[in-house]
């Protein structure tokens, strides 16, 4: 019969097993709940990050992607780390600290990939790409579009391949790539035709129409901006923006054609596409500028002047100083042309301007200006002073660049001295070394005698003992054949 001792354990073992079953349902929920805190306080901070980006608040935007940073560390999530280290390397990038941009771009690509988010990582090369365009690193910034081609053909996105393909032309060009760089602009061309975006292939004609210009190809430059205007017009939803870009960019190319009158089309009519919508207030300046130049060019002074005070009018809290204070010059020299004592006060505040921003080249044109109206109204002195300003400030200058050519000759004497230092201690080692292999084959050559010497010596009494025992054998043979004839002949 059965014992009473197992009885009592099943109960047992039955207990153990709900027990250790609570425990695991109690951890596992734990954990879910954990888990599901951490998701909504990562949300959280996803929607203030937002927030802080928008309102251009990247100190507190970088603090906010910190911590989301060890938040998906922590959990391991590798969807959230890519999308962390890819806002941190857009901050450091536009905060200017390129190496730790780059360092967190890398970081993205690599748990992007993990997270299987193949074209989010493409797009995180093709930024690395253009931040290496910046620094002028065109080899290693086609390597990173290569990188994104590839992802782009695998994961057949042509939208990504043609975009993609035509960074890869414009580092090609810049590289000194220019057959490679074509190729690569008209396969992408090709691509955004077939696929009937025309926005995108607005976008690639405009490129390659910018790399002509920067080549000084103006005519093709003009033709190809011709046909991305053309095309931007037949949108539906086109983008009055764009097209303002790119009569200011045909206007630009056709004034160093000197066709002023087709300049002067082209600036007005990107004018007039700026008041459809937000005016950019770049693109704005520029034109009104180049407007005030045309104008001038033409003895049209009124005009001219309108133009380059709407250039002033416009916005003045973002115009750069030495834009200020070309405009202030121009000015200055319409109402010198019309002997208008205006001029004086423009003159000198830029002066002023170019004087506080180091801006020496307009120093210079004003104090000359500010000497020749001084000069044609008779007023002698201030012309007189005016131009010794002007020659104090050339004195200066050739100092600093006479002093600047003499820091710049020590520093080649001294790369020189450098260089030969370098060049010496090199001898130097190659004369040790010479020395060294040639005591090296002198002692080789000398053990090889020795040892010839040995063998030779060695050989040549081992040759007289031979010859000796020969002797000796012939003699006993000739000594065993007298015997053998002595019993024959008994």
């Amino acid at each position: 019969m059965f014992s009473g001792k197992p009885i009592v354990a099943l109960p047992n073992m039955v207990c153990n097993v709900i027990l250790i079953t609570l425990v695991m349902l109690i951890c596992q929920k734990v954990s879910y709940s954990f888990d599901f805190n951490s998701r909504q306080i990562f949300d959280s901070l996803m929607v203030e990050f937002s927030h802080e980006i928008g309102n251009t608040n990247f100190i507190k935007a970088k603090a906010l992607a910190e911590d989301m940073h060890l938040i998906a560390q922590k959990m391991g999530w590798n969807k959230e780390l890519g999308f962390c280290y890819s806002e941190l390397g857009r901050i450091e990038h536009i905060n200017g600290r390129i190496d730790k941009s780059v360092n967190h771009y890398r970081s993205a690509i690599e748990h992007n990939l993990k997270a299987n988010q193949q074209l989010i990582a493409a797009d995180n090369y093709i930024v690395l790409g253009k931040i290496f365009n910046e620094l002028k690193l065109f080899i290693p910034a086609f390597d990173e579009f290569s990188k994104a081609l590839m992802i782009s053909e695998t994961e057949k996105d042509a939208g990504r391949m043609a975009i993609s393909l035509a960074n890869m032309g414009r580092a090609a060009f810049f590289a000194g790539r220019p057959e490679e760089a074509t190729v690569n602009y008209f396969r992408a061309m090709k691509i955004t035709e077939d696929l009937g975006n025309r926005q995108l292939h607005v976008m690639i004609l405009t490129d390659f129409a910018d790399i002509q210009a920067s080549l000084n190809q103006s005519t093709k430059a003009i033709e190809f901006y011709l046909q991305a205007l053309q095309l931007e017009l037949s949108i539906v939803n086109r983008n009055n923006l764009s097209i303002a870009e790119i009569l200011l960019n045909l206007g630009n190319l056709s004034q160093k054609l000197k066709e002023t009158e087709n300049a002067k089309n082209y600036y007005l009519d990107a004018l007039g596409y700026l008041r459809m919508e937000n005016p950019d207030i770049n693109i704005q300046r520029q034109l009104h500028y180049r407007l005030g130049i045309i104008a001038a060019d033409q003895n049209d002074y009124d005009r001219s002047n309108s133009h380059f005070k709407k250039c002033l009018n416009i916005s003045t809290d973002n115009q750069n100083k030495e834009f200020e204070a070309t405009v202030l010059f121009m000015l200055g020299k319409n109402f010198m042309s019309k002997e208008n004592p205006a001029a004086v006060g423009y003159f000198e505040h830029s002066l002023k301007l170019a004087n506080d921003n180091n801006l020496t080249y307009l120093m210079f044109d004003n104090y000359m200006a500010l000497d020749g109206f001084y000069t044609r109204s008779g007023d002698f002195k201030q012309a007189y002073n005016y131009l010794k300003r002007y020659q104090n400030l050339r004195d200066s200058v050739n100092r600093r660049e006479i002093s600047r050519n003499h820091q710049l000759q020590i520093s080649h004497y001294n790369d020189e001295l450098a260089q030969l230092e370098i060049r010496i201690v090199e001898m130097q080692r190659e004369n040790i070394l010479r020395a060294r292999i040639f005591i090296a084959i002198a002692i080789v050559l000398s053990l090889a005698v020795i040892i010839l010497l040995f063998l030779t010596t060695y050989l040549k009494g081992k040759f007289k003992k031979f010859k000796h025992a020969v002797r000796e054998l012939t003699r006993e043979i000739n000594r065993i054949e007298k015997e053998n004839t002595v019993v024959r002949s008994n």
